[in-house]
Formats: structure tokens, C-alpha cells, sequence
């Protein structure tokens, strides 16, 4: 089974409620009885991609294996469009009671709202919860291109950077940022070329229209197993038993781009602290069922162990590292 991202360790904390002492005795009974019957009616929970997609897969297994878990119902709710603020914004303006949850993407938190000089939502007005799934990306070499490794990719880029592109799923899309990222460690410029997702971005890979480009392993990996593409290396700390002759980027002397995309579920702020631990706790009662993982691994996604005290650090360091690739290259999208 593959790895996690620092071995995202996710173990379930017990949360104190500080200042008890001062609250009524029956008003804090009142709580706990809440907090333990919880959930005591159907929970909502926004996916902010149509229907049909990666994203929508993990809400629709998630939704049903909680449902599973606290015997009430759990509705999955697309609301996509606009980099996933049209989701994350309903969430904002939503009830912190814990019964309106969204499935995020590490960038719903981390990234979006710094391409922007606007921001299309406040990421701070989300509390995230728990990662319920890693993913590692893999950069491909277009099987005309004639590049067998990563070395020679970054030696033509350095030789002649308008000779050597890289696609990605669009303009500040994670794949755009980890292609900067990479040229800038690696002191190796390549050409942009900015695609409407990851079809028509392997499409023009296949077709050698660009030389590289970074995707998810799954959707890489069928076409690197034909020969149609070479995979030159993964962003996970450890090579990807999918790709197991395709070596890591860490191993290859780049630990900047040692690192995995993630979804988590996100709240809105303001989620009462003992509400948010027993969330939190059925969360991690979904991710520890071995079926769940199963289906999670067929699709790509690493489960970790739930961690919740380790989920602010990770969201903050995440949010600086792309803060300096974003002003480092310029990348706006107003």
C-alpha cells in the first residue's frame, strides 16, 4: 500500500473543554448528551466538482460509509464552478453545527485564495477536519520526445528553455505550480502550457504537442505501462508501488517537490470543540474500515491515520511553501 506524506499520521486527539468549571453543570451536561448523539438527523455534505469525478467518488464512498457509521443519512451535494469558492462559500455562510460538511482539495485551502488579488472566499472562515485521502502526482515525458529520464529533461531546458514545455490542468492549477516549483529548483526554465484539465493536457502529451507534464498517477499510469509516455518521477516521498520503476523526486535530489496532493473534510468555523472532536472520531472510525481503504487504493487515493493535531501545521506549511512558488513566478488569475 502506498505511502503518505510524512506518514500523515492522523490518530484520533482527545479534546479538553478548557474553562468547564465556570459553566452551569446541567449546561454542560446538556452539551455532552448533544455531542453524544450526534448525528441526530440528516447531514449535508458539498462536493465542489460535478458530478461523475474523482472528487465526486471520494464524497459519494465517504457519504455512504458515514451514513454506515452514525445510522442517519449523509447527502452528497455538487456545488462546482469557480475554483471550488462557489462550495466553499455556501459552507462559510452555513450553520457551525456539524451537520454541513465539504469534501476539500488541499488547494480549496492552501492555494486558490493567493491566485488571486480578490480572493473568490476566506479560507479562514474553513475548519478543516480531517484528510481522508493522498494522492501522488507523476511528471510524464511525451514518448516522441525521446526524453528517458528526468536529467535529460532538465539538461535540454537548461540548454534551450523554448525547446522544453510543460502542460498543466490550467493557469494556478496545482500541476502549473509543482512545474514552477520544479524549474525553479532545478534553475531549469520551461514553457507553460496551460490546458482546460487533464484530458486535453495528456492528449497533447500523447500526440508529442508538449514535451511534459505532471498528472495524477492514475490517469498516467496506463499509458506510461504501454510505452506510450515515460514517467520520470512521482512526488511522493517514496517511489509509488503503481509505478514501481519510476523514482521519486526526493531520490533524485529534489525534496522540494516531495510532496502529495489531499482531500479533506472541512467545516464552517465556529464548530463547537467537543462537536468537532466526535466528527472527527467518525471520521476516523470511515478511514480505519479496510473496504473503504480498498476502494480508495483502487482509485489512486492513499487513506492515512487520522491525525488531527498535525492538520493545521500541514495546512500552514503547505500555504507558505506555494506562497513562495506563486510570487516567485508571477502567477495571477485577475
Amino acid at each position: 500500500m502506498a505511502q503518505t506524506s510524512a506518514k500523515l499520521r492522523f490518530a484520533a486527539a482527545v479534546i479538553t473543554l478548557a474553562g468547564g468549571a465556570s459553566m452551569p453543570l446541567a449546561a454542560a451536561a446538556q452539551d455532552s448528551d448533544a455531542t453524544a448523539s450526534y448525528p441526530e438527523r440528516t447531514i449535508h455534505l458539498y462536493v465542489p466538482y460535478p458530478a461523475g469525478g474523482a472528487m465526486d467518488f471520494v464524497g459519494r464512498l465517504l457519504a455512504r460509509n458515514l451514513a454506515d457509521t452514525t445510522g442517519q443519512a449523509v447527502v452528497v451535494e455538487n456545488r462546482p464552478g469557480a475554483g471550488t469558492a462557489i462550495g466553499a462559500n455556501a459552507l462559510a455562510e452555513a450553520k457551525p453545527d456539524g451537520y454541513t460538511l465539504m469534501l476539500a482539495p488541499n488547494a480549496t485551502l492552501t492555494i486558490t485564495s493567493q491566485l488571486y488579488e480578490k480572493a473568490p472566499f476566506d479560507p479562514s472562515r474553513l475548519d478543516p477536519l480531517a484528510v481522508v485521502g493522498t494522492n501522488q502526482m507523476v511528471l510524464s515525458a511525451s514518448g516522441q520526445s525521446g526524453i528517458a529520464d528526468l536529467d535529460q529533461l532538465l539538461e535540454q531546458a537548461r540548454k534551450d528553455p523554448e525547446s522544453v514545455s510543460y502542460g498543466s490542468f490550467g493557469n494556478g492549477n496545482i500541476t502549473h505550480l509543482l512545474g514552477a516549483l520544479l524549474s525553479d529548483a532545478a534553475d531549469a526554465p520551461m514553457l507553460h502550457v496551460p490546458f482546460q484539465g487533464a484530458a486535453p493536457a495528456m492528449n497533447s502529451l500523447l500526440g508529442g504537442n508538449i514535451t511534459a507534464t505532471f498528472d495524477t498517477i492514475t490517469n498516467a499510469q496506463p499509458q506510461i505501462d504501454a510505452g506510450k509516455i515515460t514517467g520520470l518521477a512521482v512526488t511522493g516521498t517514496e517511489r509509488s508501488p503503481l509505478l514501481p520503476n519510476v523514482p521519486a523526486f526526493k531520490e533524485l535530489g529534489y525534496p522540494e517537490l516531495a510532496s502529495y496532493t489531499w482531500v479533506g473534510v472541512v467545516a464552517p468555523v465556529g464548530l463547537e470543540a467537543e462537536r468537532k472532536a466526535r466528527i472527527q472520531t467518525l471520521i476516523g472510525e470511515v478511514l480505519a474500515d479496510p473496504n473503504f481503504r480498498e476502494q480508495m487504493n483502487a482509485r489512486g487515493f492513499d487513506v492515512p491515520e487520522l491525525d488531527v493535531e498535525g492538520l493545521d501545521d500541514l495546512v500552514k506549511n503547505e500555504r507558505e511553501t506555494y506562497r513562495g512558488v506563486i510570487e516567485s513566478a508571477g502567477i495571477r488569475l485577475d
